[in-house]
């Protein structure tokens, strides 16, 4: 038997449970972009009174993407700074950190990490490449389409410049596909505001939460939901603005968001503090 701080493969993998406390930070600027999407076969038991029966479920280190520019304010956190934060806005929706591996329903794999904008490497006269440090198929497969679950529809042609098809790698990760590929009038005109959003840089997290069950005992993958929200990186310090991005993406945990949505989240401050608890769930190499 052994004790796994992160996740590297169905055996393994980690919880993290955050509250709120008197720790205060400060609200993000500029537009929050939420887009998630569930799968047919997940669906969730209410009790009597209309509340979600709660989910137990275990975190999963899906890895960090960088951008290209050094940034202290992402750069410097761990996999478990980016689980505490998300934690709380879970437990909203009734989603619970588990020790049990036999009564834990998700594993929830946290992607997060910031764009390298077309314009950004424009400026900066340089290709783009990234610092993944993760594993798996990462961010970019999931979305679900046409009824199965892969890779999201790009909206750029095979003649595409390599600023287009950076967009649209982008456009992928954060969710922005659909929107982009919708037509008519009201679409053309979003249109120019939503590659203006992903031409610059984002910060980011993913989330994808997977059979845990499936995984564990047949090493089967299969996707349950997921959802993905950003804030544009000028004006933002990503330490900061992570507990309100999560706050707020947080009411389409577990649902369909129905396309993109994006909004500005109110001014203020919210209240994040130190997890009360930080443990580890032991398991075989079964």
């Amino acid at each position: 038997m052994k004790a796994y701080p992160i996740i590297t493969g169905a055996a393994a993998f980690a919880i993290a449970f955050g509250l709120l406390a008197p720790t205060a930070a400060r609200a993000t600027d500029g537009i929050t972009a939420v887009y998630s999407r569930a799968s047919d076969d997940y669906v969730r038991a209410t009790l009597s009174d209309g509340s979600f029966l709660s989910e137990a479920y275990a975190f999963g280190k899906g890895g960090y993407y960088g951008a290209c520019i050094r940034d202290a304010t992402i750069d410097n956190l761990s996999f478990m700074d980016v689980a505490h934060a998300i934690a709380g806005p879970l437990a909203t929706r009734n989603y619970l950190p588990s020790r049990d591996p036999n009564s834990t329903r998700l594993l929830i794999m946290v992607y997060w990490g910031a764009t390298d904008g077309s314009m950004d490497l424009s400026s900066l006269n340089i290709a783009k490449g990234g610092r993944w440090r993760g594993n798996g198929a990462g961010p970019y497969a999931g979305i679900y389409a046409g009824g199965q679950w892969g890779p999201a529809s790009l909206v750029w042609g095979p003649s595409s410049t390599q600023a287009q098809m950076t967009d649209a790698r982008n456009a992928a990760l954060l969710g922005y596909s659909d929107e982009l590929a919708q037509q008519g009038t009201r679409a053309r005109r979003e249109r120019g505001d939503l590659i203006e959003e992903i031409e610059f840089s984002r910060y980011f997290v993913v989330l994808m939460a997977y059979d845990f069950q499936l995984m564990w005992k047949h090493n089967q993958h299969k996707l349950l939901w997921e959802a993905r929200f950003s804030v544009r990186e000028q004006g933002n310090d990503f330490a900061m603005a992570l507990p309100a991005m999560a706050q707020y993406a947080s009411e389409y945990f577990g649902k369909d968001s129905h396309g993109l949505l994006r909004t500005r989240v109110p001014d203020g401050r919210i209240y994040m503090g130190d997890p009360t608890v930080i443990d580890y769930l032991v398991a075989s190499d079964k």
